[in-house]
């Protein structure tokens, strides 16, 4: 399983610069999952990879940068690829309690407002742009729930998992309240996590037109969020 260390953000100057210049690093982590011959695939990695390291170096003041790990999975059914993201910064309560002062009360409250999209504000980047700004870990979920993979978030003593669907018609539905979701797991942790840690399965067997995908994700994504708001893949 690859892994890695990304650097600590204070190296770059703006979010701009550090997509420009870092590209290769992303576009490294996917050649060594083997996803050449899979270009749709990759971009759906590629995506994925450079939104949860943008949160690090946006969000989360961590001293030491992130942690990045991936899996590809290619013997028997489904073909997929895993990944996570970690680290130890000052965790999405205390980033958001600015703006929103009940999160810092409730990692529960908090991890909840960073998956919804408009909530927490973002620069554009690859793929990034003022319409999906704030969206990148509600787009990553549609991506994971939308190929029938797992999304799985941890911060402070917080956790969310959204499993994989039963069949194909539970993944077409996705909701910008992760909790109107119907299969959904939230627990407490006994040792709180000082950071965030994001874990992302892709089915990369039911991606064959990532542009598409993306795209449709995009111009659907709901300009005032409500408890009823969703988008559904057709």
């Amino acid at each position: 399983m690859p892994s890695f260390i990304f650097p600590n953000s204070t190296s770059f100057h703006t979010a701009k610069s550090f997509f420009e210049g870092h590209d290769p690093f992303i576009r490294d982590i996917s050649a060594l999952l083997h996803l050449d011959q899979e270009p749709d695939a990759l971009a759906a990695v590629q995506y994925c990879v450079s939104e949860l390291l943008r949160n690090v170096i946006e969000h989360s003041s961590s001293p030491d940068g992130a942690f990045v790990c991936a899996h590809r999975y290619t013997k028997g059914s489904p073909h997929r690829v895993t990944l996570a993201v970690a680290d130890c910064g000052i965790g999405i309560a205390e980033y958001l309690s600015e703006n929103y002062p009940d999160a810092l009360g409730s990692d529960r409250i908090a991890i909840g407002l960073a998956m919804r999209p408009g909530i927490t504000g973002a620069r554009p980047g690859l793929y990034g742009t003022p319409e999906n700004a704030g969206a990148g870990l509600f787009i990553t979920r549609c991506i994971a729930k939308g190929t029938g993979g797992y999304f799985f978030i941890s911060s402070g003593d917080a956790v969310y998992r959204l499993r994989r669907g039963l069949n194909p018609e539970s993944q077409v539905e996705l909701y910008a309240d992760p909790y109107d979701e119907t299969r959904y797991d939230i627990w407490e942790l006994r040792s709180s996590w000082m950071g965030t840690v994001v874990s992302v399965e892709i089915r990369t067997d039911q991606i064959a037109d990532f542009q598409g995908f993306f795209s449709w994700i995009r111009n659907h994504l709901p300009q005032r969020v409500s408890g009823e708001s969703r988008i559904r893949f057709t």
